[in-house]
């Protein structure tokens, strides 16, 4: 979703920089071409000597940016909503007209919750036909909870020929998806 958004806006004309802070499982780097995860944000936070300019990839396809994860210690999650992440966040949004941060599920660790605290806007992702409902909930919940500004949810992965088997039983069908008037 992040890797996506990032290209369209990209390609739309904007300065994207795209963060991946998922380190147990770092994949922006493997959806933007020309990119790698030999040095991060992890790196960017942990290490005074590292420098931004040696962090930040372009995206061959879009012209997006992009801060890999980088090499993940576990004792280095603190990292995530410490002070020098704010500081990098402000700098970079001086810098960008847009940066996406990728993080983990909400149910799975805090970070999530941590970055929703240093973000503008939050848009929650949920996975269609894979999270419960009862889980999704839990976590908009938390994220709520801890005063996260949610933009909206977006649903990925959507199975269009279940959706119309859904919508027809529910009379969703029949009804336009917009109205011009």
């Amino acid at each position: 979703m992040v890797a996506s958004l990032a290209r369209l806006l990209a390609r739309s004309g904007k300065r994207v920089l795209a963060v991946d802070c998922d380190w147990r499982r770092p994949r922006l780097h493997s959806l933007f071409r020309g990119c790698g995860n030999k040095v991060g944000i992890h790196e960017l936070l942990s290490d005074p000597r590292a420098v931004l300019n040696d962090c930040v990839q372009r995206d061959a396809a879009s012209g997006a940016d992009l801060i890999a994860a980088g090499h993940w210690n576990p004792g280095a999650a603190h990292l995530l909503h410490s002070g020098r992440m704010r500081e990098l966040l402000q700098l970079l949004s001086a810098s960008y007209d847009v940066v996406l941060i990728d993080c983990p599920p909400v149910l799975v660790t805090a970070d999530a919750l941590a970055l929703s605290r240093l973000s503008d806007k939050v848009v929650y992702v949920v996975r269609w036909g894979h999270t419960a409902r009862e889980t999704a909930g839990d976590a908009l919940k938390q994220l709520l909870d801890c005063r996260a500004d949610v933009a909206g949810i977006a649903i990925s992965r959507v199975v269009t020929g279940e959706y119309r088997r859904y919508a027809s039983r529910v009379g969703y069908a029949r009804r336009p998806l917009v109205s011009f008037r």
